[in-house]
């Protein structure tokens, strides 16, 4: 089997994992929800119970996109970013940087969307459908493209930032720094998707739905990237708390983060190719901490003091 089979088999069972606490969460959050519907209708329950649990499930299926993505991202850690054997590979082909950096960032984007489809699209439709059965054809379409626009927006700034990080890496740090960073981004996202599957019943259990507030007037959720995407959601349903100063004020700042994660993404890339390609030029012998290189030619210099082709062989030392 090669290493691209392999990739292959192992995005496939990354994503067979991330697909099953989606499933979970949506059979925990949507019968609380339908049950709201109907009290609300029938009981005349307070005003803003629908909204405030619609936002509590945009929310929770946010940071589910978030971290599944995030999750999926990680498990191809070392080919987010262009390594010395790329660089050795690509750069003396008549072929131009800015060629190969375009082609580099069209893989990214492709494995973008497709880890974003298999992740938010079954929980789009969901949504749409279970949240507005009771509100019409305008509603159902409104919900879903609302949805899809916040889930996948969330996805991309988290996207953008692994790869932004490993780009970085790529330029400042070594290999063995980056693996183990990688490994530890990998281990924190499949405790942060366990950890929001596990815990999503019992915030619902602990937050009854007669008492549930506004979660985006908090001042914690306020300054979670999650909570910035529920506020794009209320702007693109066209909610009438869209006008609130708070929700405009978290749908700015995701598109703010959506803009900048892209462009430190791109970026980063950019200048992973370019130093990549610096150290794949460079000659092979490093100084060391005693400067090692350097004592070798010096010698070299010495022992043939007159010989000037001699001379400019030791300077290939």
């Amino acid at each position: 089997m090669t290493s691209d089979d392999q990739l292959r088999t192992a995005i496939v069972g990354v994503l067979a994992f991330v697909l099953t606490p989606g499933v979970v969460l949506l059979l925990e959050v949507f019968p609380e929800y339908q049950s709201a519907v109907i009290r609300a209708k029938v009981l005349h329950a307070p005003a803003g119970l629908i909204d405030d649990l619609l936002e509590w499930i945009v929310l929770t299926l946010v940071t589910y996109s978030m971290v599944a993505v995030g999750l999926v991202t990680t498990a191809v850690w070392d080919a987010l970013t262009f390594d010395r054997r790329d660089a050795m590979v690509l750069g003396p082909l008549p072929v131009p940087g800015r060629t190969i950096v375009l082609a580099k960032l069209a893989a990214l984007t492709a494995f973008l969307l497709g880890a974003c489809l298999v992740v938010n699209l079954l929980n789009a439709v969901v949504f749409a459908v279970e949240t507005t059965d009771q509100f019409g054809a305008k509603a159902l379409v409104l919900h879903f493209a609302a949805f899809a626009v916040a889930t996948t927006g969330a996805a991309v700034v988290v996207f953008a930032a692994i790869v932004g990080i490993r780009g970085a890496l790529a330029m400042f740090a070594g290999e063995r720094l980056a693996a183990v960073l990688g490994s530890l981004l990998q281990f924190g996202f499949v405790v942060a998707l366990l950890w929001s599957v596990v815990l999503t019943p019992f915030v619902l259990l602990s937050h009854p739905p007669r008492y549930v507030t506004t979660v985006v007037t908090r001042t914690f959720t306020d300054a979670m990237p999650s909570t910035w995407f529920v506020g794009l959601f209320e702007m693109m349903r066209q909610s009438p708390r869209r006008f609130r100063p708070e929700f405009v004020m978290l749908a700015r700042r995701g598109m703010s983060a959506f803009f900048v994660a892209v462009i430190c993404a791109v970026l980063a890339s950019i200048g992973a190719f370019r130093r990549q390609a610096q150290l794949a030029l460079a000659q092979s012998a490093r100084p060391g901490t005693a400067g090692a290189a350097r004592l070798s030619r010096a010698v070299a210099r010495a022992l043939v003091f007159r010989d000037w082709t001699a001379c400019g062989i030791s300077e290939f030392i």
